[in-house]
């Protein structure tokens, strides 16, 4: 008797599957992950293909390169607004 799941696991046929899998979907995802955070694309993609969730984890923990850009308008308005709220601060020490 034989145990028809465990021979599908077993298999060539299923092991090429998982196998095409890792290699396809990993790295293609590293590369969306990468292109979020401002990374190269390419190079993420090839770590992704040799090493796989290691590469992912890394990406994963990697600080993000982009920066939120702002116009020129935004930039002073943000400036006058920490201006008049560093100036209207009345800070008193008090000494014992």
């Amino acid at each position: 008797m034989t145990n028809n799941g465990l021979s599908m696991l077993l298999s060539r046929d299923f092991f090429l599957m998982v196998f095409f899998s890792y290699i396809v979907f990993i790295p293609v995802f590293i590369g969306w992950l990468a292109s979020q955070k401002g990374y190269s694309i390419g190079t993420w993609v090839i770590l992704g293909i040799f090493f796989g969730i290691i590469a992912l984890l890394t990406l994963g923990f990697a600080p993000s390169l982009k920066t939120e850009k702002i116009t020129k308008s935004e930039k002073s308005k943000l400036d006058e607004k920490n201006n008049s709220v560093l100036s209207s601060k009345n800070i008193k020490y008090v000494f014992n």
